[in-house]
């Protein structure tokens, strides 16, 4: 846990708006795609999350072989059984379809833009045809 003094006492409301503020400055561009670069910026706080995560992981993991209630391989050679292992296998499920809702999203827009009849289809091929123009 932080243990910033500034934050004593906020709501959570508060919070989530500190949390959320606009930097100051310009925001880097590394990309000229919009969503290409909405993607990135995602990508690297999920890294940044999952940094920490870890790091809080090993810290844990560390507390308690020191204290003597885990082995140093506890962790790595645990074998869950079947029905944590069915519980876990849900849970990546459902959090990798979380992560990418807007990938599956964009597949089924272009699923359903499939759709189209044989003059549609026809008229889109010849604007992308680089003959054509």
């Amino acid at each position: 846990m932080d243990n910033d003094d500034s934050r004593v006492g906020l709501t959570p409301a508060q919070i989530s708006q500190l949390a959320n503020a606009k930097p100051k400055g310009k925001r880097p561009q590394y990309f000229s795609d919009p969503m290409a670069e909405q993607s990135y910026s995602i990508c690297m706080a999920l890294m940044a999350e999952l940094a920490s995560a870890r790091e809080r992981i090993d810290t844990l993991e560390r507390l308690l072989i020191d204290k003597g209630i885990m082995l140093d391989d506890e962790v790595n050679d645990y074998v869950p059984d079947a029905m944590a292992g069915q519980a876990r296998q849900l849970a990546q499920v459902e959090y990798c379809a979380r992560v990418l809702r807007p990938l599956q999203q964009q597949v089924d827009a272009m699923t359903l833009r499939q759709d189209l009849d044989m003059d549609e289809m026809a008229e889109r091929l010849g604007d992308a045809d680089p003959s054509n123009g």
